[in-house]
C-alpha cells in the first residue's frame, strides 16, 4: 500500500536523494545546511555518436565462417574498432544535466523530507528560529515541468543554477561539446546545453506568486529549445500550485488503482515493495521513454556508468519485473515500441 516516508537531512550525496520522475525528467532532491539541490535528469538526453563502426567484411557470411572454424583470432579482426573521427566518442550515452540549488540563508537548516508515494509529493522542512517551515515539491507526470512552492513566513531563498558542464566539462569538451549558454529574460533563467549532432537541452525556471516552475525541454538550438521550455511554463501551468497537485495525484490514484498490493507484516519489507513501486513508475511510464539503466535519474558530477544505456541480458529484465507481478503492463509500451522500431 502506498504510504509517506522520511528522510533525514543532512542528505550529503547526490543519490542520498529522494526521487521524482516521470519517465522522462527526473528529480533527485537532496542537500545540507541551509542548501537545497535538485539534481535534474533526462532519460532521453542522447549523444548517440559512437559505437561500433559496421563494414563490409563483417559480413553473414565471413561471421558464419569464423563460428564454424572456431577461428577467435579472426573473429575479433573483424570486430576490432574501425577508425573514429577525431573528437567522437567511444559509444553513445545519456548526458548529465546539471541541478539547481536554493539557499534559504542564514538562520536556516533543512531538517526532514517527507515523500507521499501515493501522489509522488514530497515535503521540505525548513526550520528558521523556533519555525518550521514546509516546502512542497511536485512533478507533472505528463510534462517534464516541475514545481516548488514555498509556505507563507518563508523568505525566498536565492536560486543557483550549476549545469552538468561544471563538473564534466572537460570530459565533454574532448568529444566536441561547447559549454553551455546561460540566460536570463523576463520569460525564464536557465541554461542550454548544445549536443554535437542531437538536440540539445535547455532548463529554465521562473516564480508564480511562491512556486519556483521548473522546466526542461530540448531542440536543436538554444532559441528553439528556450522556447519549448518556456512554452512548457506557460502551457503545462494550470494555474495553481492546488490545480497541478490535483492533476498529477489523477495520475497517481490510477497508477495505485491497478497496481498489486502487499501487505507485509514487515515495516522495511513494505519500504521495499512500495518504493519500489513507485520508482517503477518514475522510471518506465507509458508516456515516458523505455527505461535505461538509470532512467530520469542521471547524477550531475559525472558521466552515467555504462552510459546509462540498454542491456538486454541484465537491466532492461530487471528494471521491467514489475510490469507482470506488479499488474502494469502498459508500462512495456514504450520498451516494445523502440524494439519494434529498430
Amino acid at each position: 500500500m502506498p504510504g509517506k516516508y522520511e528522510w533525514e537531512f543532512p542528505l550529503p550525496r547526490t543519490h542520498t536523494g529522494m526521487l521524482q520522475g516521470n519517465g522522462t525528467l527526473g528529480l533527485m532532491i537532496w542537500g545540507e545546511g541551509s542548501i537545497l539541490r535538485l539534481t535534474l535528469g533526462r532519460a532521453d538526453l542522447w549523444d548517440h555518436r559512437g559505437g561500433l563502426q559496421w563494414t563490409e567484411k563483417q559480413s553473414y557470411a565471413n561471421i558464419r565462417d569464423c563460428l564454424e572454424r572456431n577461428d577467435e583470432a579472426r573473429m575479433r579482426e573483424l570486430f576490432e574498432d574501425a577508425e573514429r573521427p577525431a573528437a567522437e566518442p567511444r559509444r553513445p550515452s545519456i548526458i548529465p544535466v546539471g541541478r539547481v540549488e536554493l539557499d534559504f540563508g542564514r538562520g536556516t537548516e533543512l531538517t526532514t523530507g517527507t515523500l507521499d508515494t501515493g501522489d509522488g509529493t514530497v515535503t521540505v522542512r525548513v526550520r528558521k528560529g523556533k519555525q518550521e517551515h514546509a516546502v512542497r515539491l511536485l512533478l507533472d507526470m505528463k510534462s517534464p515541468l516541475a514545481c516548488l512552492t514555498l509556505p507563507p513566513g518563508l523568505d525566498t531563498p536565492q536560486v543557483k543554477r550549476l549545469p552538468a558542464w561544471n563538473w564534466v566539462g572537460e570530459a565533454l569538451q574532448a568529444v566536441a561539446f561547447t559549454p553551455p549558454e546561460r540566460f536570463s529574460t523576463a520569460q525564464a533563467t536557465g541554461w542550454y546545453q548544445m549536443l554535437p549532432v542531437d538536440p540539445g537541452l535547455c532548463v529554465g525556471y521562473r516564480w508564480k506568486g511562491r512556486s519556483l516552475l521548473l522546466a526542461a525541454e530540448r531542440g536543436d538550438s538554444s532559441a528553439t529549445a528556450q522556447k519549448a521550455t518556456v512554452a512548457v511554463l506557460d502551457r503545462r501551468w494550470p494555474g495553481s500550485e492546488k490545480q497541478l497537485r490535483s492533476r498529477i495525484s489523477r495520475w497517481w490514484k490510477a497508477y495505485w488503482r491497478e497496481a498489486a498490493q502487499l501487505e507485509l507484516p514487515d515495516d522495511n519489507l513494505a519500504f521495499l515493495y512500495d518504493y519500489g513501486m513507485y520508482k517503477y513508475a518514475g522510471l518506465t511510464p507509458p508516456q515516458g521513454v523505455a527505461a535505461t539503466l538509470q532512467g530520469p535519474w542521471i547524477e550531475e558530477y559525472q558521466m552515467p556508468p555504462w552510459s546509462s544505456d540498454y542491456h538486454f541480458n541484465i537491466n532492461v529484465q530487471m528494471c521491467y519485473w514489475p510490469a507482470y507481478h506488479g499488474n502494469r503492463l502498459d508500462h512495456l509500451r514504450p520498451l516494445f515500441d523502440m524494439i519494434g522500431g529498430w
